[in-house]
């Protein structure tokens, strides 16, 4: 993530301190001219004050704003997130298959990937498959939540593994599941 400061939001400090410094300087004057005046000029050099003291506080410096790290998040950060472990041979009596993949942050901006969880969205049964259901039940993931604890600038990647698949061996006949197709999904965790 990355907080870039926003413009400043009145006149650049030097150049301010220095009207400033310019209209102290002509209030004072005029005072000292008001003390030295009849009474009609005192009525429009009190004009002229309160106009030069209202553009004082016009002038007066700004100081630059910045966003709060919380609020600096991008808008644009576009990650891809790729299994690259093949899962195969899923059957009951068989261990469990680890879940491999990578992250690439192709955003024009930074973010801190704390992990990865993986879930199980639907299956996909094999056309030439045995009659009966298959469906999510039948698979079961371990540790589906993986840590990464990465920053990836623009461009960058990592890996990430931990997590596992395997065949939920239930009571009933399974065959409906032979050569499924398990879909998953990935989601970050900043």
């Amino acid at each position: 993530m990355i907080c870039q400061p926003l413009p400043n939001t009145g006149l650049d400090a030097n150049l301010g301190m220095f009207a400033l410094a310019g209209i102290v300087c002509l209030v004072v004057g005029t005072l000292i001219l008001l003390g030295h005046r009849s009474q009609k000029a005192r009525g429009a050099a009190t004009l002229l004050m309160l106009l030069v003291v209202g553009g004082a506080v016009a002038v007066t410096p700004g100081t630059p704003a910045q966003a709060a790290t919380a609020d600096c998040a991008s808008g644009d950060n576009s990650l891809t997130i790729t299994q690259t472990s093949v899962i195969d041979g899923l059957a009951p009596g068989v261990d469990p298959v680890l879940i491999r993949g990578l992250i690439v942050n192709n955003g024009p901006d930074g973010t801190h990937i704390a992990g990865i969880e993986v879930e199980i969205t639907s299956v996909t049964k094999d056309p030439n498959a045995d009659d009966g259901n298959c469906d999510a039940s039948n698979y079961r993931l371990f540790d589906s939540r993986m840590s990464v604890d990465r920053h990836l600038g623009p461009g960058g990647s990592t890996a990430f593994a931990g997590a596992s698949i395997g065949f939920n061996d239930k009571a009933s006949n399974q065959d409906a599941c032979k050569r499924a197709t398990v879909h998953l999904r990935y989601t970050t965790h900043g």
